[in-house]
Order: structure tokens, then C-alpha cells, then sequence
């Protein structure tokens, strides 16, 4: 990934946009897991800014909205979870 990243970074220095990056990201078979953790390292933001970055790209956004059930669930499960080791 090292190298991906490195590539990644002279299409920066190049002049890519950071929608450009991400796109390309995509195009390099990137799961929306490992563009997240690029896109931290390479523009320097939280992790909730870079998956708001991600999901929200043209290239990702059906990944991330066909995975919203999913995570949705996870969410609840975690939360029932919570509320069970409180009583």
C-alpha cells in the first residue's frame, strides 16, 4: 500500500484535487476501508472528516450507502449491548 500511497502523492504534487485523489483511489481498487485510511494520511484529517470525504465521493457513495443497513445494525447490536451491562 506504501507504494499506492506514494503514487497517491505525486498526483498531489502534480496538481489533483482531492476529489481527483480519491477517484483515482477507487479506479486502484481501494476498499472504502484502506481510501478512508489514505485519505487521513494524505490530507492530514480526523478520521470522521475522512469518511465524510470518502462516502460522500461519487466514486464510493454506493458502496456506502449499500453498506448503511449494515452498519446501522452493528450500531444497534452495540448499543443493545450497552444497555444490557448497565442493568
Amino acid at each position: 500500500m506504501e507504494s499506492q500511497l506514494n503514487d497517491l502523492r505525486s498526483e498531489m504534487s502534480d496538481g489533483r484535487t482531492q476529489s481527483d485523489v480519491i477517484a483515482s483511489m477507487k479506479r486502484r481498487g481501494f476498499t472504502i476501508i484502506d481510501a478512508i485510511k489514505a485519505t487521513r494520511e494524505l490530507f492530514g484529517v480526523s478520521l470522521g472528516d475522512a469518511k465524510e470525504l470518502v462516502a460522500s465521493h461519487p466514486a464510493y457513495n454506493a458502496v456506502a450507502v449499500a453498506s448503511a443497513p449494515l452498519h446501522n445494525e452493528i450500531l444497534q447490536v452495540f448499543e443493545d449491548c450497552a444497555k444490557n451491562s448497565d442493568d
